[in-house]
């Protein structure tokens, strides 16, 4: 099966008092995500499920890949920061995901959790990047990187 683990896109800092989980996506965010959508799309990827973390940037980058691939998007806590593999299994489960899935969250988390699942390497997840990863399950070593793009440069192929 494909997983894919997108980093959410560009966000604005944070202002002061503002709590992290507020942060919104800025202009060049939301503009990147859309592109990296058309991508997507000429690729032929297609998604049984967006599971992405309640973070407004991680769920407003999931809201535009979900919309421009036609794909469920779901909130769930498990996928926030410090999520792990256990996680991600677990948020899988609950939801009856059976197909190809995307995973839209945050870092250091995603560059650890693919480090992880193709046996520790080390990886960059960028802002915007994805991961595609074909696993056996999502265990240590159980994956393999079928390719990895940072968000820049994905949206610079549209």
């Amino acid at each position: 099966m494909f997983v894919y683990m997108m980093r959410h896109a560009d966000a604005e800092p944070a202002a002061p008092g503002q709590a992290d989980a507020g942060r919104r996506l800025t202009d060049k965010g939301l503009r990147r995500t859309r592109d990296t959508v058309k991508v997507l799309q000429r690729l032929g990827v297609e998604l049984s499920l967006v599971l992405t973390s309640p973070l407004v940037r991680a769920r407003q980058t999931a809201e535009i890949v979900g919309a421009g691939l036609g794909t469920p998007v779901v909130e769930d806590e498990r996928i926030g920061p410090g999520c792990h593999l256990e996680s991600l299994a677990e948020a899988m489960e609950e939801h009856h995901v059976s197909g190809p899935v995307m995973f839209v969250g945050h870092e250091p988390d995603f560059s650890q959790l693919v480090g992880e699942l193709i046996g520790r390497g080390r990886v960059e997840m960028r802002k915007g990047a994805i991961a595609c990863l074909s696993v056996q399950g999502l265990a240590p070593g159980a994956g393999v990187l079928v390719w990895l793009m940072p968000g820049k440069e994905l949206a610079q192929l549209a």
